[in-house]
């Protein structure tokens, strides 16, 4: 999906769904390495327009939480 499809700024960036991001939406404590603060710095986080755009599709350090994965696994489908 792009940018535009979602309803909110944030949406479809991966920091929604990282582990080690503070702002995160999912319940995942305890699965953090190391903290992030990437959200408090990007404009659409407060609508601060002197931040940078941080909406990220890549990230080194991402660690999908785990229940963005089990979502993610509902999606599958067997093929035999």
């Amino acid at each position: 999906m792009k940018r535009s499809d979602y309803a909110f700024s944030c949406g479809g960036c991966i920091c929604n769904h990282c582990a080690n991001s503070v702002e995160t939406i999912d319940n995942c404590t305890g699965e953090a390495k190391e903290p992030c603060f990437v959200c408090d710095e990007c404009r659409w986080y407060d609508g601060d327009t002197k931040n940078p755009d941080k909406w990220k599709q890549e990230c080194d350090e991402y660690i999908i939480t785990e229940e963005q994965a089990k979502r993610n696994r509902k999606k599958f489908k067997i093929v035999k």
